[in-house]
């Protein structure tokens, strides 16, 4: 896929700007420097971080979202030693953890490395079988002490990220990065958002306001959306997120999972809180028009479709899904057709009013 160097350069400063669960300050601005010079209209944003921009000034309000959250750590306590014990914010897999490299936040950034016991160790002590947890692991920033660690800036509440591992020409096709999970989704969303200025007409203008937002707090439950959708109460919604890729995943039954593949195209999806008439209009298009696609089902509460579903007043909702390989790690991999593909069968429909 051809990417402007200007499109290609506002996602890796997405990508390259920690945004951990509630503190996506910095990622936010990001976006809403993108949007402002694009001519968009500050449209809402709340308190706790969510952040809309429109076209159009019709009644009907459409809202197409991602969340700009990641999943993070925060200190919960630091020995006399200088080692530091961890809590996370979202969803984390400790196994993924030992030796990696995150950033603590803060004044200062502070690099740590996650330590476990050796694997010698645990086959003495019959422990190699044994589940590992969180608090079985420590964090060293390279300190001798508690003391070390405090002038480093460091207390108990400060907020780390995986650090950052950044490539989007990945291959042929292909992105790495942290945090894609969702900053891929709020991408896409800013594409969308630059197709519908540049090929709606008037007509489509009158009859519906377009809010593209930038959501926060998704990986903590759900809370960022469920704040916007409340107070922005939309007609219809589009949320983008991201859902496991299988074809890179060993040991994984697809007839139980589905069979999700990167570079396939983007995932349609059904479930309790999608909308199917939706599901049917973006298929049918992507048929028309041959655009790749895959189709996938998952159950409500999830993403933040179901947020917007449970606090609006009477909106139709939908999900679309980016496939996701290695997703909450620090190496995380999407496929640009997918990202293409989610981009044109969605400004398609609304450009050409067909939801």
């Amino acid at each position: 896929m051809e990417i402007s160097k200007t499109n290609s350069e506002f996602l890796h400063s997405l990508l390259s700007e920690p945004t951990p669960t509630s503190y996506e300050i910095g990622g936010t601005r990001i976006w809403d420097v993108y949007m402002e010079d694009l001519g968009f209209k500050r449209e809402y944003q709340d308190k706790i971080g969510n952040s809309g921009w429109s076209i159009g000034s019709g009644g009907q309000k459409v809202l197409i979202s991602a969340h700009i959250d990641e999943i993070g750590l925060a200190v919960q306590g630091i020995s006399d030693e200088g080692y530091l014990t961890l809590t996370s914010l979202g969803g984390i897999d400790p196994k993924v953890l030992p030796g990696a490299q995150v950033i603590f936040l803060g004044k200062n950034r502070v690099k740590g490395i996650f330590c476990k016991a050796p694997i010698h160790s645990e086959y003495y002590d019959k422990k190699m079988d044994s589940v590992l947890k969180l608090k079985d692991l420590r964090v060293s920033v390279g300190a001798d002490s508690r003391e070390e660690v405090e002038k480093l800036g460091i207390e108990v509440g400060s907020l780390a990220v995986f650090s950052r591992n950044i490539d989007v020409n990945f291959g042929e096709n292909k992105i790495h990065g942290n945090g894609l999970d969702d900053k891929i989704g709020v991408y896409i969303v800013s594409q969308i958002a630059r197709k519908i200025k540049e090929f709606s007409d008037i007509e489509l203008r009158h009859k519906y306001t377009f809010i593209f937002l930038s959501g926060v707090q998704e990986e903590a439950g759900l809370r960022g959306l469920e704040v916007a959708a409340k107070n922005i109460n939309p007609d219809i919604s589009i949320d983008i997120d991201v859902t496991p890729a299988l074809d890179g995943e060993c040991g994984v039954d697809k007839s139980i999972w589905g069979d999700i593949n990167l570079g396939k195209g983007c995932v349609i999806e059904y479930g309790p809180d999608k909308s199917r008439r939706i599901a049917g209009v973006m298929k049918d298009y992507a048929k028309l028009h041959e655009i790749p696609y895959q189709l996938g089902v998952s159950s409500a509460g999830g993403t933040n479709t179901s947020a917007i579903q449970m606090s609006s007043t009477n909106c139709e909702t939908m999900l679309v899904s980016i496939p996701n390989i290695n997703m909450h790690t620090q190496n995380e991999i999407c496929d640009w057709r997918d990202i293409t593909s989610a981009i044109e069968i969605i400004s398609g429909v609304l450009n050409e009013d067909l939801i």
